[in-house]
């Protein structure tokens, strides 16, 4: 086996007290020469910052407050939608970098930032900005997903998202 063929895999899994499912990291690592930047790891490397797409991002910045005791900061603009978790007691945010789960219910979020979020179910509010399109009690995201839409609030769903949309691109937002 020449030095292209071999690899090494190395894998944990976490169980966070917090957390209902266990997380799987692993780590896959191909020999490299040692960088000459590099004085810990004998690997290549790359930086690349994530948040910096974040920076050329619209929208305002938005607070949470995690699971975790943390506190988050988001531009609107990175929110994809938001689902009910824990009986309705918390709240998903799906963002374009990941998930995160926030301590408050989905009919405060959608109190408080009514203008940037619609509610299409009782458990999932979406960025209108992220919306593919709307058909027949469905709506599909720009990442794939098709959230349920009650037949009884379709039109009215249908209608305000037509709405904001107009003003989204009116105002360049």
């Amino acid at each position: 086996m020449d030095c292209q063929d071999s690899f090494s895999v190395s894998y944990s899994v976490l169980i966070f007290p917090l957390r209902t499912s266990p997380f799987l990291l692993c780590h896959i690592s191909n020999p490299h020469a040692k960088h000459e930047n590099d004085v810990i790891y004998p690997t290549n490397f790359r930086e690349t910052h994530r948040s910096d797409t974040a920076l050329n991002r619209g929208g305002e910045r938005i607070h949470f407050h995690g699971l975790d005791r943390s506190d988050y900061f988001f531009l609107s603009d990175t929110i994809i939608r938001v689902e009910a978790a824990h009986g309705g007691k918390h709240s998903i945010l799906i963002t374009t970098e990941g998930a995160v789960e926030v301590m408050a219910t989905i009919t405060a979020l959608e109190k408080k930032n009514s203008r940037l979020f619609l509610r299409c179910h009782q458990s999932y509010l979406v960025n209108p900005q992220y919306i593919r399109n709307i058909r027949r009690f469905k709506v599909t995201l720009t990442d794939g997903t098709e959230l349920p839409i009650p037949e009884k609030k379709y039109t009215a769903f249908r209608n305000k998202a037509i709405e904001l949309q107009t003003v989204i691109n009116t105002k360049g937002i």
